[in-house]
C-alpha cells in the first residue's frame, strides 16, 4: 500500500467574501501539492463560512473549475500575498510574546522565585497576540514549568537536613557555604539551561515544551 501524504492549513477567513476565502484556499492548495501533499484539510470554520457564503451544503460541496469574473479574478490576485504577509506577521508577534514571557522567567537569577511573578505579568501583557490555541498553550506551559519549579525547589530546600543527616561524609568545605544554597544553585542551573533550550526551540517549532505538563 502507498503512503498518503496529508497535510493541514489554516487561515483568518472573510464572512460573506468568496472570492477572498476561494483565493487563499487555492493558493494554500498549491503550497501543499507543491510539497507532495495529496489530501489538504482545512480548519471547520473556513468550510463553514465558505459554505454559508456559496449557500451550500457542507455535506455535498464540490469545486469545479471556472473562470472567475474580472472582480473576483483582481481578488484572487491581490489576496494571498497580502493574507500571507498578515499571517506571517501574526506568527512572527506570537513567538516574540512567547520568547519574552520565558525570558522573564530569568528574573529568578536576581531575585529568589520572582520568576512566578515575572511569567504571570508577561502572560497578561502579551496574551492578546496569542491568538491560537497551541500558542496559548505554549505559554501557559512555561508557567506551569516555573510553579513546578518553585515547588520542587522549595521541598529540595527543606529536605536539606534529611540530606545531611543521610550522608554525613559531605567534605567540610562544602558545609562552609550552606547546604540549601548549593541546592538553590542547582535549581538556578536548571532554570537558566531549561529556558535557553525551550528559546532554542521555539525558532524551529511552535510548540517546542510538549515534555512539561500544563496544569493552568
Amino acid at each position: 500500500m502507498d503512503n498518503l501524504k496529508i497535510a493541514t492549513a489554516q487561515f483568518e477567513h472573510k464572512s460573506a467574501n468568496k472570492a477572498y476565502n476561494l483565493a487563499i484556499i487555492e493558493r494554500l492548495a498549491q503550497e501543499a501539492a507543491a510539497q507532495g501533499a495529496e489530501v489538504l484539510a482545512f480548519h471547520e470554520c473556513s468550510v463553514k463560512k465558505l459554505c454559508a457564503t456559496l449557500e451550500a451544503d457542507p455535506q455535498t460541496i464540490c469545486f469545479e473549475p471556472g473562470a472567475p469574473d474580472e472582480k473576483e479574478a483582481d481578488q484572487l490576485q491581490k489576496v494571498p500575498a497580502t493574507e500571507s504577509t498578515d499571517n506571517a506577521s501574526i506568527r512572527r508577534d506570537a513567538s516574540r510574546a512567547i520568547k519574552y514571557i520565558n525570558f522573564s522567567s530569568l528574573t529568578v537569577l536576581l531575585l529568589p522565585f520572582s520568576n512566578l511573578i515575572s511569567t504571570a505579568v508577561f502572560f497578561f501583557i502579551f496574551k492578546k497576540k496569542l491568538n491560537h490555541a497551541i500558542n496559548r498553550v505554549t505559554a501557559l506551559k512555561i508557567l506551569s514549568f516555573q510553579i513546578i519549579w518553585s515547588i520542587a525547589t522549595i521541598l529540595l530546600m527543606i529536605a536539606v537536613p534529611l540530606f545531611i543527616f543521610l550522608f554525613p561524609t559531605i567534605p567540610a568545605s562544602m558545609l562552609d557555604i550552606p547546604t540549601f544554597i548549593w541546592v538553590y544553585w542547582f535549581m538556578l542551573s536548571f532554570q537558566l539551561i531549561t529556558t535557553l533550550v525551550i528559546s532554542f526551540h521555539l525558532n524551529k517549532t511552535d510548540n517546542p515544551i510538549q515534555f512539561i505538563p500544563n496544569i493552568l
